[in-house]
């Protein structure tokens, strides 16, 4: 099922971004690659936790991570990484949130459509 957005998507003729919205724009680019960023550096917690730090034989390494793999705590690791494209969207319309609040013409128009469409 698509995702519902809160409005109709727009057509803006003959827009030219000011340059407040050029940062916002720079922003929100900032939050998607930090936000991809938290992806995959959250995805390495459970293998560091796992197997780091393991100054014991080989073998009983191996079974210490085993029982470490058993034992951790899946479903809040499940829980953060499916929590990282909601904050990463309420992080975007925010940033749209303002922009459309203190913002006039054109400008106006184009944050109110992409508040829209988050």
């Amino acid at each position: 099922m698509p995702a519902q957005t809160k409005g109709n998507f727009c057509n803006i003729k003959d827009f030219k971004p000011s340059q407040r919205t050029m940062n916002a724009i720079k922003e929100m680019n900032n939050v998607n690659q930090m936000s991809s960023y938290l992806d995959k550096i959250l995805a390495l917690i459970p293998f560091y936790h796992i197997f780091a730090g393991r100054k014991s034989y080989p073998g009983v390494a191996l079974t210490n991570a085993g029982w470490n793999a058993s034992t951790y705590q899946w479903k809040t690791f499940n829980e953060a990484m499916m929590a990282i494209p909601d904050i990463k969207r309420q992080r975007l319309e925010t940033i749209a949130e303002n922009e459309m609040l203190f913002s006039t013409g054109k400008d106006y128009e184009f944050w109110t459509c992409v508040y829209n469409s988050l």
